[in-house]
């Protein structure tokens, strides 16, 4: 009876342990991950696979120039919560230049996907419509 029990900690220790793994991976170990499965699942030639990259590549660099700024935004939100005054003004401005920095993106990174969308087949495009009818995301 005791072998059963310490067994069954062993294996709820076990897998929860696995599943926890993933939440330490980074953000580039994260995409490098979605990257191989959707060359694994979509079977993606070189260059298929290479435009795949040129995208995730982009999105990185995105990532990290948002990062950069984070800190610094993230510390004028709070100087400004301490106010006794909120700085409506400061707020719209801070929108108005997160929305010129995605207009500015948005273009270029959609273009990038329409680039790689031509170079899918058709079966490649079905599969692609399953997952997103799978998992219902949209």
């Amino acid at each position: 009876m005791k072998k059963r029990i310490v067994l069954a900690v062993l294996i709820c220790f076990g897998i929860a342990g696995t599943a926890s793994a993933g939440f330490m991976l980074s953000h580039d170990e994260k995409a490098d991950i979605a990257v191989m499965y959707i060359i694994k699942k979509l079977d993606l030639d070189e260059n298929q696979t290479g435009k795949l990259e040129s995208i995730k590549d982009k999105l990185q660099k995105l990532c990290e120039e948002h990062k950069k700024e984070k800190a610094e935004k993230t510390q004028l939100l709070i100087e400004m919560i301490q106010s006794d005054q909120l700085d409506q003004a400061k707020i719209i401005e801070l929108i108005n230049a997160k929305m010129q920095k995605i207009e500015e993106s948005a273009p270029g990174i959609i273009e990038m996907i329409a680039d790689f969308h031509s170079t899918l087949s058709h079966e490649q495009k079905q599969i692609v419509i399953e997952k997103i009818q799978q998992h219902k995301h949209f």
